[in-house]
């Protein structure tokens, strides 16, 4: 399992010296970075719900004041959208420190029908695709095996973030395509994009906790930038390996699981059923 290093165990290490002072300016460096970014994604939303509230009380306890039902309606929209963003912020943080920690136990069942949990997954997503102008293919190999995966997990934590982030940058008229092929005991399911793409030498961080897709402005969105992350350690602890390549016709980008069929069970893990 994953677990950050903390600076107990720098200083407890014989002989450690220089690199032990290293690992903890590291360490303290990520910590720093984690406050700074949790305290903005969250002081962002918070004045952006007060200012909406200041503006509805006033003007709701206004007599003179018009406000029709309309405007109404997107103020509180605007607050439980932010409201949401902050759950999920924090709920990223809770995933991340159990997934750290060991302790997100996995409840590993067996699934007979990959291929029509994967095709449930891609229809889920198309009518989202085609409400934005954008083709979502599906394409699978016939057959695929039965697999033992914590299927919730996988489908929460990994492939609705690697598609969710397929649709955000394929853009209208572009094209996105879920797929999964046999590859000995794994399974690889790819989702690939035709989208601006990021650069090689961004892509070697893009898993790192906090990590938005690319550094600018147009590719930030609203993540927290744990999604992948999370996804990161949780294809890990099911002991598979994501990765990042171009995309459809070489544009784009291609995020990559693999899987085996069955994993080993290590401590923490149990076989539901």
């Amino acid at each position: 399992m994953y677990q950050q290093q903390d600076t107990v165990s720098v200083f407890a290490e014989p002989g450690a010296g220089i690199h032990g002072l290293e690992e903890l300016r590291r360490v303290c460096q990520c910590q720093d970075r984690l406050l700074t970014m949790v305290a903005h994604d969250l002081k962002s939303p918070l004045n952006v719900i007060l200012g909406v509230g200041e503006s509805l009380r006033a003007g709701l306890s206004d007599p003179s004041a018009e406000m029709d039902k309309a405007e109404i309606l997107h103020d509180v929209n605007t607050i439980l959208s932010m409201g949401n963003g902050m759950v999920r912020l924090v709920e990223g943080l809770l995933c991340a420190a159990r997934l750290e920690s060991g302790k997100e136990d996995l409840e590993l069942v067996e699934i007979a029908d990959l291929g029509e949990v994967l095709q449930s997954i891609g229809g889920i997503y198309r009518s989202k695709a085609q409400g934005r102008g954008i083709a979502l293919t599906v394409e699978l190999d016939d057959p695929l095996p039965a697999v033992y995966w914590d299927m919730c997990r996988i489908q929460y934590h990994v492939l609705n973030n690697i598609l969710s982030n397929a649709l955000k940058y394929a853009g209208e008229g572009g094209c996105v395509r879920l797929s999964a092929r046999v590859d000995d005991a794994a399974v690889l399911i790819a989702v690939a994009d035709d989208g601006p793409g990021i650069p090689v030498e961004e892509r070697g961080k893009v898993f790192d906790r906090f990590e938005r897709l690319g550094v600018k402005a147009e590719r930030a969105y609203q993540s927290s930038g744990l999604g992948l992350y999370n996804a990161y350690l949780l294809t890990r602890q099911h002991g598979g390996t994501i990765r990042i390549d171009d995309g459809i016709g070489g544009r784009g980008v291609a995020f990559t699981v693999t899987l085996p069929a069955r994993p080993s069970l290590p401590q923490g893990v149990r076989l539901a059923g």
